[in-house]
């Protein structure tokens, strides 16, 4: 009996990393109808619809277009994401130097809020982590606080490199802070030690007061967490095999 609980309950832990296979979308906007719900966050250079171009990862029939880099768009989610998420935007590279999209977590819930976390995937002119040198043929990707902190390059030995046109990127944060970066489904970086913080907003663009001209679009943005009874379900299954595994084994 204590073979069979001790091996029930690794399987259970086993199931809940497995849960980025049983992910439940917690929000979702293809920008098909508009970018209704996002605040601008520089009405003099405003990012805006463009019925004309949606990429093709998504069924949108339009995209948010900037062709600054001072601007970007935000919204709140109106939840709390603590744990496992998977948060997914794609990106149109054309001449922006800095288009980026952004997940974070502020103590408020609102984009002006107590920075706590926050995530950025996409293009960047610099690097501030510690050990890394820019490649400006690679994409790049922020962690804010932690352990590992700061601007990275989003390269590895199958690392896409910058081109233009569509690309997708995600950032997958795991139970025990550890992070992975990919782009165009390709697994570019991985991470521990990030700090904790329940994720709350998203942000696609850069915004601060440098700024320079070019094109940027974003789409397809995509926000997932684990589905409880998915995953209870998938662990109890397990937990069932397991079990006839270990009385077959002792007959």
């Amino acid at each position: 009996m204590k073979r069979l609980l001790l091996l029930a309950s690794v399987v259970a832990v086993v199931a809940l990393a497995c849960a980025p296979v049983m992910a439940g979308v917690v929000f979702s906007d293809d920008f098909d109808t508009g970018i209704v719900g996002w605040t601008n966050y520089n009405m003099s250079n405003p990012i805006t619809w463009d019925a004309t171009k949606d990429c093709g990862g998504s069924s949108s029939s339009g995209s948010a277009a900037s062709t600054m880099s001072v601007s970007r768009i935000y919204r709140s989610l109106g939840i709390n994401i603590d744990g496992y998420f998977s948060a997914t935007w794609w990106i149109y590279d054309d001449s922006m130097s800095r288009a980026y999209g952004e997940i974070r977590a502020t103590a408020d819930g609102t984009f002006n809020g107590s920075l706590v976390q926050l995530f950025d995937a996409g293009k960047y002119n610099n690097v501030s982590m510690a050990g890394e040198t820019y490649d400006s043929s690679y994409y790049q990707g922020r962690i804010l606080y932690g352990s590992s902190a700061g601007w990275f390059n989003l390269k590895s030995a199958d690392a896409p490199k910058r081109s233009a046109g569509w690309h997708k990127f995600t950032v997958e944060r795991f139970a025990d802070n550890s992070t992975n970066f990919y782009v165009d489904n390709i697994l570019c970086r991985s991470f521990t030690g990030a700090a904790a913080g329940g994720i709350n907003v998203v942000v696609l663009g850069f915004g601060t007061s440098s700024s320079s001209n070019g094109n940027a679009w974003f789409d397809g943005v995509n926000i997932a967490v684990p589905e409880p009874g998915s995953i209870l379900a998938f662990a109890s299954g397990l937990i069932g095999f397991a079990g006839l595994a270990l009385r077959r084994r002792s007959a």
